[in-house]
């Protein structure tokens, strides 16, 4: 494979996206040479919250060019990359993660240990209590396969997670957290079935197919009109949460339209939303550029687990 590490951005990106580029044209109407003359002609500061985990890029010029599926897609390169380089896709676990985007393992923490972790959580519910995994090498390893890093920098535990289910939540609405791939962990302390408003995924969306590219230039064109995009609240809660697109809004946040979403979601080639019911010592990596979404629950409804979310730079070689 290439050496890239003294290579710039923008060389970087003929390489990563050769293979690709012809996608980004059909998506944006714009070649990408086009755009990486137009990203250059930008000054300081766009240029670093384009090669950030920045979310909103202040540029219509750059937004009508594509900027949204080109940084979408060369991050997913990326970090492709990293993994083969890094050797991370030995792991017993990489061939369920690269094509769907979400590990599920049952039974994580040996049985008497998990029993009394559950108890001393269970004896005071509340956010913020903290489980250390630095000594659980299959957590460690499953962290770095997941973000493609053997970085060191992040703190190897979960914390807990107290739910009521409120009335209006948006979480309820499947979305997408972010531009690039992440991850983000739970671990359930108790049992959570369809009453405690299990985690919902969309297998495979994490992949940035030519429908997937469509769609995230679309939200793209979308965020740069703001609020005077007539199709703005279809997919967005409000003018401050834009750069996690939902898939069709909810209004009352019940999930009553979920049949129109997972129509919806055919359109994209995706499989409909899969509802994780899980018993208690469930492990879920999940990649949340991918369409998620906290389970809806009568207002009321509790659901307690473990959790962390783990973001680095995507653009780092």
């Amino acid at each position: 494979m290439e050496n890239l590490e003294n290579k710039d951005i923008f060389e970087i990106s003929e390489i990563l996206l050769k293979d690709t580029k012809h996608i980004l044209k059909d998506v944006s109407g714009y070649s990408l040479e086009e755009l990486l003359d137009e990203i250059q002609k930008t000054d300081d500061n766009i240029l670093e919250a384009i090669y950030s985990s920045e979310k909103i890029i202040k540029n219509s010029t750059l937004v009508k060019k594509g900027i949204y599926p080109y940084r979408a897609l060369l991050s997913e390169k990326t970090v492709e990359y990293r993994r083969k380089k890094l050797n991370l896709q030995n792991n017993p676990y990489f061939k369920e993660w690269d094509e769907n985007g979400i590990i599920i393992i049952e039974d994580f923490i040996p049985t008497q240990d998990f029993l009394n972790i559950q108890s001393q959580l269970n004896n005071e519910k509340k956010s913020g209590q903290s489980l250390n995994l630095s000594s659980n090498k299959q957590f460690l390893d499953l962290v770095n396969m997941c973000l493609a890093t053997n970085y060191q920098g992040y703190h190897p535990s979960l914390g807990s997670e107290y739910i009521i289910h409120a009335p209006n939540d948006d979480q309820v609405n499947l979305h997408s957290d972010i531009f690039h791939p992440n991850l983000k962990i739970w671990l359930y302390i108790n049992d959570c079935n369809i009453d405690n408003g299990p985690y919902s995924f969309v297998f495979k969306s994490h992949k940035k197919t030519p429908k997937m590219l469509e769609f995230i230039h679309k939200q793209g064109l979308i965020w740069d009109k703001g609020v005077d995009h007539p199709d703005f609240f279809k997919y967005n809660a409000s003018a401050l949460a834009i750069g996690s697109p939902r898939v069709l809004r909810s209004k009352n946040c019940t999930n009553e339209n979920m049949d129109e979403i997972n129509k919806e979601l055919e359109k994209l080639d995706l499989p409909p939303v899969t509802i994780i019911k899980a018993k208690a010592n469930t492990i879920i990596f999940t990649d949340t550029t991918g369409f998620h979404a906290r389970g809806y629950a009568k207002p009321g409804s509790e659901r307690y687990s473990l959790r962390n979310a783990f973001r680095i730079n995507p653009f780092i070689i």
